[in-house]
């Protein structure tokens, strides 16, 4: 799956499945590419899940904000609105639509990086298999296979 995603205003798009592949040959290269990948990953899932927490408080406090702006305006008829109305409202206003709008495109991003954060640690005990696979063979090969 693509990815794309922008931190600290530069724009990143990444393949996870090629992020993931394990290169068997170059093994002891790859322990440390996945511990850095994975920790750059963990990094950018974190970013995003704290933006997607600011962006709901700013949600709830605008819409709170909004609720008591339209309650408080009177109809043409001189009533004021009933709450099912004014929630109408607020949901159809373009500051809180937009608000949301982005909530959930962050949102969204925040899952697929977590995804792959988690998908690094089911990886990681596999890539820890083929090491050690590896380095049995090559301690046969250096014992001549008497091991």
């Amino acid at each position: 799956m693509l990815v794309k995603f922008i931190i600290d205003g530069q724009q990143f798009e990444v393949d996870d499945q090629e992020e993931l592949r394990i290169d068997s040959e170059n093994i002891d290269k790859e322990r440390v590419r996945f511990a850095v990948r994975k920790s750059w990953f963990a990094t950018a899932s974190a970013q995003y899940s704290v933006k997607k927490d600011e962006l709901y408080h700013q949600l709830k406090v605008l819409k709170s904000m909004l609720f008591k702006e339209y309650k408080e305006k009177k109809g043409v008829d001189g009533k004021l609105p009933s709450d099912s109305t004014v929630e109408n409202l607020v949901l159809a206003d373009e500051r809180y639509s937009k608000l949301l709008s982005e909530y959930f495109v962050i949102g969204d991003v925040a899952g697929k990086l977590s995804a792959i954060v988690d998908a690094f640690n089911d990886k990681k005990d596999m890539l820890l298999e083929i090491s050690r696979d590896r380095r049995r063979e090559m301690d046969l090969e250096v014992s001549g296979g008497t091991g």
